[in-house]
């Protein structure tokens, strides 16, 4: 009985990590971006993350380009570079125009050592978004941006740290 008992603990244990891990890979379909590898390279050098969807409901069934920011910070300017990775070609970051393609940009600045946050100004420009900011010698701060894009509101949240 004891064996019989093994066994079934055995196969329940087996059986719940098999749903576990079936139920864990359904749920990152669309959001895989995050696994190294996943992403084509930075074509700037920096650091890219994916846009989220500010709103509800805003696939509506339509496959669209997926919004990415690249922050690249070097001698008290930061530049965010948006990219797009279309949906018949995810190996290939397409740069987008932040004057013809975004709308009411917003950047922010966290700083998590001190928890205080500081909203940048931007100059908008063709191919990048600049902004002069002082990381003040922080070894690690967040770069808040938040754009319209394709008439939806989206945000991303890029961690950045210092050299």
């Amino acid at each position: 009985m004891t064996f019989n008992g093994r066994k079934m603990k055995t196969k329940s244990i087996i059986n719940l990590i098999a749903t576990v891990t079936f139920l864990s890979t359904g749920v990152m379909a669309h959001e895989g971006h995050g696994i190294p590898g996943a992403m084509p390279p930075a074509p700037h050098g920096g650091v890219v993350q994916e846009a989220s969807h500010l709103g509800a409901d805003v696939h509506q069934g339509k496959e669209e380009a997926e919004l990415f920011f690249e922050a690249v910070y070097d001698q008290k300017a930061l530049k965010i570079y948006p990219l797009a990775l279309k949906p018949g070609n995810t190996n290939l970051f397409v740069s987008l125009s932040p004057q013809s393609d975004l709308t009411s940009v917003v950047v922010k600045v966290e700083f998590p050592r001190s928890k205080k946050t500081e909203l940048l100004k931007v100059d908008v420009q063709k191919e990048f978004i600049l902004a002069e900011f002082d990381s003040k010698r922080a070894n690690r701060f967040f770069v808040h941006v938040s754009a319209t894009h394709e008439k939806e509101s989206k945000a991303g949240k890029i961690q950045i740290e210092n050299k």
